[in-house]
C-alpha cells in the first residue's frame, strides 16, 4: 500500500487538512481515497470526450477534439497523469485491478464512439487515414 502515496496519518498532518476519523469516514482506507484521486481525473475526462464525439462536427473535427482533449487534460492535470502512469507501470503482466476498474468504467463507454467516428470520416473523406504499409507506421 505505500506504493499508493502519502499514508493517511500524512494527510492529516498536513494544516487545515481533514481530522484522521473524518478521513477515515469518508474513505474506509487508503484504497478507497486512491480511487477516489483517480475516479476525480477519470470522470471529467470522460465527459469532455463524450460531448467531443457527439458532437455535431466533422469526424475530422471530433478526432481532433479527442486528442487535443485528452492531452490538455494531462496538461491541466499533470499529477493525476503520473497517478495514472504509475499504476499502468506496477501492475507489470499482471492487470491492476484498479486499471481494469477504470478501463470498464471509463474506456469501455468510448469505445464504440472513437471508432464510428473514425469511420464517418474515412467513408466522407474528411479524416486522412494512412495506410498500412506506410514507413511512418511501423513499429
Amino acid at each position: 500500500m505505500a506504493a499508493l502515496g502519502p499514508r493517511m496519518d500524512a494527510i492529516t498532518r498536513v494544516p487545515h487538512a481533514l481530522t484522521k476519523a473524518l478521513l477515515y469516514y469518508y474513505f474506509h482506507d487508503q484504497e478507497a481515497l486512491y480511487v477516489e484521486v483517480l475516479d476525480q481525473f477519470f470522470r471529467p475526462l470522460l465527459v469532455r470526450l463524450r460531448l467531443l464525439l457527439d458532437c455535431q462536427s466533422s469526424p475530422g473535427e471530433r478526432i481532433f477534439g479527442y486528442a487535443r482533449a485528452h492531452f490538455d487534460t494531462i496538461a491541466e492535470k499533470p499529477h493525476y497523469a503520473r497517478l495514472f502512469q504509475s499504476e499502468m507501470m506496477s501492475a507489470g503482466r499482471d492487470v491492476s485491478p484498479r486499471i481494469s476498474e477504470i478501463v470498464d468504467r471509463y474506456a469501455h463507454p468510448l469505445f464504440g464512439r472513437l471508432p464510428a467516428t473514425l469511420q464517418r470520416g474515412v467513408g466522407d473523406s474528411s479524416t486522412c487515414v494512412c495506410p498500412p504499409d506506410n514507413p511512418l507506421m511501423e513499429q
